[in-house]
C-alpha cells in the first residue's frame, strides 16, 4: 500500500488494552507493520460505511429486524410445493 513520504502526515497514537493488542499483533503477516494492517483496515471500513450510504439507508442496530423478512417468508411460502389435497398429506 502507498504511504506518503516521511513527515507529511501527522503521526497518532493510542492505547489498545494490551490483550487486544497482543492478539492482534499476531494476525500481522510477516514483512508487514501494525502501520499497514491499521491503515487497510480504516480504508475497508470507510468503503463499507460509503456502501451503505449509498444505499439510502443506515446500518440497522443490533435489535433491529430486517425489512427483506417478510417478504422472503412470501416468496419462500409461494414457491414450496403444496401438498396435494387428494394425496392425504
Amino acid at each position: 500500500m502507498a504511504r506518503p513520504a516521511t513527515g507529511q502526515t501527522k503521526p497518532i497514537s493510542f492505547r489498545p488494552p494490551p490483550q487486544l493488542l497482543a492478539e492482534f499483533d499476531a494476525t500481522v503477516e510477516d514483512g508487514r507493520t501494525r502501520s499497514d494492517v491499521l491503515i487497510e483496515l480504516m480504508h475497508d471500513r470507510v468503503k463499507k460505511k460509503q456502501r451503505g450510504q449509498t444505499a439510502g439507508a443506515p446500518a440497522p442496530g443490533p435489535f433491529a429486524v430486517p425489512v427483506e423478512r417478510e417478504e422472503a417468508w412470501d416468496v419462500v411460502s409461494t414457491t414450496m410445493k403444496q401438498p396435494d389435497p387428494g394425496s392425504g398429506t
